[in-house]
């Protein structure tokens, strides 16, 4: 009896690891210059579904940049804050758009205030409800001169309101002019 060998199996062959050509259409058998006509309309076909789907793609992004500009407040105007913040003063709002690096900033500055502005002070909802309805004093005194004086620039130039250029039936003194009389004796530097 012959001695039974190993059976002898045929052996396939061994592949290597392939590139994924589908996605880089360089290299593809249709762009090489010996490709025949198959190839190269293969190779043609998938440049133009690559090329629309990169548009696509590029479609799509844009329009979830826009969502995402809209949503973050990007396009908000200062109108637009005023209308979402009406408790909030319209000088402010637009102050506070002009100096925000972006809406976005804007927005959440406004959010905090008026957070700020509808939180009660000194803790009670009565002592709040009670100075939100009770109207500010009328009367400050601004017609006191004492405690409202004459606003001066930064040389010293008093800006004096149109009611003291009225007041004519007054003494104003002859303080000055003693100053004067008395500086007018002085040696001259």
């Amino acid at each position: 009896m012959a001695a039974a060998g190993p059976k002898s199996r045929p052996r396939a062959r061994a592949k290597g690891p392939t590139a994924n050509l589908f996605d880089i259409p360089e290299l593809m058998p249709g762009a090489q210059p010996s490709a025949n006509p198959a190839q190269r309309e293969e190779f043609e076909q998938r440049c133009r579904d690559l090329s629309r789907e990169s548009y696509l793609e590029e479609m799509e992004a844009q329009a979830s940049r826009a969502v995402a500009r809209a949503t973050a407040g990007h396009g908000a105007a200062a109108s637009d804050l005023e209308a979402m913040f009406p408790n909030i003063d319209a000088d402010l709002i637009r102050a506070i758009h002009t100096e925000s690096p972006t809406p976005q900033h804007a927005i959440e500055t406004l959010l905090a205030l008026s957070a700020a502005i509808a939180e009660p002070v000194g803790g009670s909802e009565e002592a709040a409800s009670r100075r939100a309805t009770s109207p500010p004093p009328l009367l400050l005194g601004v017609e006191d001169y004492d405690k409202f004086p004459c606003l001066t620039d930064g040389n010293g130039w008093q800006a004096v309101s149109q009611r003291q250029l009225e007041r004519d039936d007054e003494d104003l003194g002859s303080a000055w002019c003693d100053r004067a009389k008395v500086a007018a004796r002085l040696p001259q530097p």
